[in-house]
């Protein structure tokens, strides 16, 4: 997951090893223990509810001794070359239960973003409910997803990896372009009676296997020869671009086309936020 590798402070699924030790403490406050052995004898019922409150990658000092970010920036990695990409609507089924109104857009924005919320809504302007809705998800989405993958895009630009990013967008009668929607498309696993899915569905799921396994091949989803690039139908594979300057995205929705990524003024917020130089993709202090 790009989340995990993209900065020194990932917005989730990791942790320093003093964040997990405050966790450890909590957790045992919670089931009233003193020690590890105690801890064990809980019943397996309970620790499965703490699946959420311990389910992170660590910087334990032992399996990692440092945060995946810097290993990537020492060029300590053994990628030769990266696809990878995210959803138009990554954010859907986290914030199912938690949409936003102008009742409380401003306060969520505030709360999360504290002294860069202002800049955060000047990209995004809320001026009725359904705007407040749509930006909320569409936030949301940048930050636990989106924005990642931007900062994966620039580390691999930075250690001269060929890298290839996509945009998903198809919606269809099922996950449509949530989070993990196109799986089925890349896996070629789109029921064949299945009437959730129209004909380019089905156009797409077959140009995204047929990238993959150009990928998984050459390094490169375009394919080597003529033969990768030509689809069981004739139709030729659309030609998708290296990501060179993090900012050209391969859509694949309605049409397969390169499209530039839609969310950058808000990443120079995120960037601001996180100490990033936007020159060299740097953390504040850090070495080049």
């Amino acid at each position: 997951e790009s989340s995990t590798v993209a900065s020194a402070k990932p917005p989730h699924s990791f942790r320093l090893l003093e964040d997990a030790l405050d966790s450890g403490r909590e957790l045992k406050e919670r089931y009233q223990c003193e020690t590890v052995d105690e801890l064990r004898k809980i019943s397996a019922k309970d620790l499965v509810r703490e699946a959420d409150t311990q389910h992170h990658i660590t910087v334990d000092g032992y399996a990692l001794t440092e945060t995946p970010y810097e290993s990537y920036r020492k060029g300590a990695f053994h990628e030769e070359a990266i696809l990878h990409g995210y959803n138009s609507q990554e954010s859907g089924p986290f914030i199912l239960f938690s949409h936003a109104s102008m009742k409380d857009y401003e306060e969520r924005v505030r709360a999360y973003f504290g002294a860069y919320a202002d800049d955060v809504l000047a990209v995004y302007p809320a001026s009725t409910d359904e705007e407040a809705d749509a930006y909320w998800a569409e936030i949301y989405g940048a930050v636990f997803f989106d924005y990642p993958h931007y900062c994966l895009n620039r580390l691999a630009v930075s250690n001269e990896i060929p890298v290839y990013e996509y945009y998903f967008s198809k919606q269809n009668g099922r996950l449509g372009s949530w989070h993990s929607g196109e799986e089925v498309y890349c896996y070629g696993n789109i029921p064949a009676e299945s009437g959730l899915y129209d004909d380019r569905d089905r156009q797409v799921s077959a140009q995204m296997v047929r990238y993959w396994v150009n990928f998984c091949r050459s390094g490169d989803p375009n394919g080597a020869d003529l033969m990768d690039q030509t689809l069981a139908d004739g139709e030729k594979l659309p030609l998708w671009e290296r990501n060179q300057s993090s900012e050209d995205l391969l859509e694949l929705g309605d049409e397969t086309r390169m499209v530039t990524e839609m969310h950058l003024p808000f990443y120079k917020v995120m960037d601001r936020m996180d100490g990033f130089d936007e020159m060299n993709f740097t953390k504040a202090g850090e070495t080049p």
